[in-house]
């Protein structure tokens, strides 16, 4: 069982009125009915409800207390839950008095007593019928939650009042009265049979009453169910009469779309429509497009899988007119019946792709072959297979020795386009110079003994005076002869020669070694050259070349 916020109704019933108080929100509604009424009483006039069922319950709803009722009040309590759900009662109306009750007319302020939230509707009655004394009726009570009603909190009144009157004029008795039954299920329409009334012969019959059918235009009233106008006038005669609404279809056509099929180029869609008038014609339209008017056939094949900018336009027999695409749903089974389709072709290129490969490709160009061209084109898009650029910038050697170097397997790489000469890769030679300077020795030996020869002496004769003849002289050396001076004397400006003992030589021989050491100016050799890279290439023609890898 739902438990949500709930809707409730509740159904108040009194006597000879009615009047429908209904409060109705998007949370919870409420419905209240009541009966009560006026008349020309001249004897005993006594009608009351006698019993209310218990309600008998569609979907969810439920009694939200047990119907009661006290001689002219009766009332009801249910909750609706959901579309679908209802909630239906009996109520019985005794004519306990002495006069013969007639049903005048049943007064409503809305069309079959609906509203936007709810749908009450009464049955088992019919106006101008005569509830004779002692007699009992049977009114049947249906509230239903709307199926239609998609708004928010609202609240709106219905009015019902069931007029009774005594029936005391001889004119109005049913033996001289004749009914007026309103037909509208036979075309389609939703049940109006509360309008069903009894009339006197000659009586003017009321052809603006409303009949509905969803989606249809109401036109009127005829005696005739296949009839397609209205009656405009329409007198009661001496039987009982039907009459039958007619109705104009004004519902576009409700169609959906699907795919049906498709190639590796093309895909086929194909409506399927609903409509009581026929479909006249069935126009399509791709990627917005001018309609192509594709008559009564409902297929048609587009030269694109652009499937979501398809459009269908269908037109009924009314003239009535709507446009259609593919739903999310059949948008998803298109793709997938086109991906089969294209799927299933691939396989078949891959298989006939195997084959070649199996054949011409792989015997002309297995895998590992060199492809060589002055078209950048990748082999690939020529032949099949997987290609990839090889030996970009580089020069091809065969395998195996020339004598010198051994290329032993595919693949190898080496050399350079330039290279710089080291200097063992000079020729031998050799430089020359001329040094300037000075050269500096100095001498390191040994101490020598020098030979001995011509020895001599030498005297000199001078005066001297006493003491006491004590002079003064100078320039004079003084002559110590003894521990003290015991006699003094001075020289005054003489002197004295010393006699020579003769001339001689001496000589030495050295012994030891001699160093040497060289100062001058540095002499550079002349420099020549300028340590540019030489090309060892061969000469070259460039190529494009490819190596199968797959």
């Amino acid at each position: 069982m739902h438990r949500g916020k709930k809707k409730r109704n509740i159904i108040i019933f009194s006597l000879v009125g009615v009047l429908l108080c209904m409060v109705v929100g998007y949370a919870a509604f409420n419905t209240e009915l009541k009966i009560s009424g006026t008349s020309k009483v001249t004897s005993n006039w006594d009608i009351e409800i006698t019993n209310v069922t218990q309600g008998t319950p569609t979907g969810s709803a439920e009694n939200t207390v047990a119907p009661s009722w006290d001689k002219l009040w009766a009332s009801m309590e249910a909750d609706l839950y959901d579309k679908g759900d209802a909630m239906e009662y009996d109520v019985t109306i005794e004519n306990k008095g002495t006069l013969d009750a007639r049903l005048n007319d049943i007064i409503t302020n809305l069309d079959n007593s609906n509203n936007d939230a709810v749908i009450i509707t009464f049955s088992g009655y019919t106006k101008g019928e005569i509830l004779k004394s002692k007699a009992t009726k049977v009114i049947h009570v249906k509230i239903e939650y709307n199926p239609e009603y998609e708004g928010g909190e609202t609240s709106s009144e219905v009015e019902i009042n069931f007029d009774y009157g005594q029936n005391n004029n001889e004119e109005n008795n049913p033996d001289n009265t004749y009914l007026v039954k309103y037909d509208c299920t036979t075309n389609g329409g939703d049940d109006c049979t509360s309008y069903n009334e009894y009339l006197s012969t000659g009586s003017e019959i009321d052809l603006n009453k409303i009949g509905n059918k969803k989606g249809f235009e109401f036109i009127g009233w005829n005696t005739d169910k296949i009839a397609t106008e209205k009656l405009e006038y329409l007198m009661m005669g001496e039987n009982d009469i039907t009459l039958y609404a007619i109705f104009k279809d004004t519902t576009p056509p409700v169609c959906t779309l699907k795919v049906t099929g498709a190639t590796i180029k093309t895909v086929t869609v194909e409506a399927t429509c609903q409509d009581a008038s026929g479909i006249s014609k069935y126009e399509y339209s791709i990627n917005d497009n001018d309609y192509i008017d594709n008559k009564t056939d409902k297929a048609y094949t587009f030269d694109s899988f652009d499937l979501s900018t398809i459009k269908l336009k269908a037109t009924d027999g009314e003239g009535n007119s709507a446009e259609f695409t593919l739903t999310e749903e059949a948008l998803e089974e298109g793709y997938k019946i086109i991906y089969d389709v294209l799927n299933k072709k691939y396989e078949e290129l891959q298989n006939s792709e195997n084959q070649y490969k199996n054949n011409f490709l792989n015997k002309t160009y297995p895998v590992g072959s060199i492809y060589i061209s002055v078209n950048s084109t990748n082999p690939g898009t020529l032949f099949g297979g997987t290609w990839t650029s090889y030996g970009a910038g580089r020069t091809l050697i065969g395998v195996g020795s020339n004598g010198e170097t051994n290329y032993a397997s595919a693949g190898l790489t080496g050399g350079n386009e330039r290279l710089s000469l080291a200097v063992a890769n000079l020729p031998s030679h050799s430089h020359s110079f001329t040094p300037s300077g000075t050269v500096s020795s100095s001498f390191k030996g040994n101490s020598a003994t020098v030979g001995s020869a011509g020895a001599h002496t030498h005297t000199m004769s001078y005066t001297y005076t006493s003491k006491a003849n004590e002079q003064g002289v100078s320039n004079v050396g003084l002559i110590n002869g003894g521990g003290s001076f015991r006699d003094r004397f001075f020289v005054n400006n003489h002197s004295q020669t010393i006699n020579s003992a003769g001339t001689h030589t001496h000589t030495y021989t050295a012994r030891g070694t001699v160093t040497s050491s060289f100062s001058g100016t540095k002499v550079n050799t002349t420099s020549i050259g300028s340590s540019s890279s030489i090309d060892v290439r061969n000469p070259y023609i460039t190529t494009y070349m490819w190596r199968r890898t797959a």
